[in-house]
């Protein structure tokens, strides 16, 4: 039998999982529509082994005060289907997965 292994997954978050973070100084801020942004952390996580990437999907704004929204770098992005065929063609070995 052999050993059990961890699986490791990465969620994407084009700026961060922080809901300030793409005020940093250092930050992308375009990222959410930055291709090439999503194919480099792809090829990162697949360059240390994990398992998989993981986007989500929403049907709309998170945030009802459109004032607000436009103040998140989470309110841009790609819709998966298309963003995880983009990856599929510069990934060898990762899984990819969306709801």
């Amino acid at each position: 039998m052999s050993a059990r292994q961890m699986k490791l997954g990465l969620f994407l978050w084009a700026t961060g999982h922080h809901i300030a973070a793409w005020r940093h100084p250092d930050a992308h801020v375009t990222a959410g529509i930055d291709i090439d942004h999503y194919i480099a952390l792809a090829r990162m996580a697949e360059a240390a082994k994990f398992d998989m990437v993981f986007c989500e999907d929403a049907a709309g704004l998170r945030e009802a005060n459109v004032n607000i929204a436009s103040q998140t770098s989470r309110s841009i992005g790609f819709e998966p289907i298309s963003l995880l065929s983009a990856l599929a063609a510069q990934t060898e070995r990762i899984g990819l997965v969306s709801t």
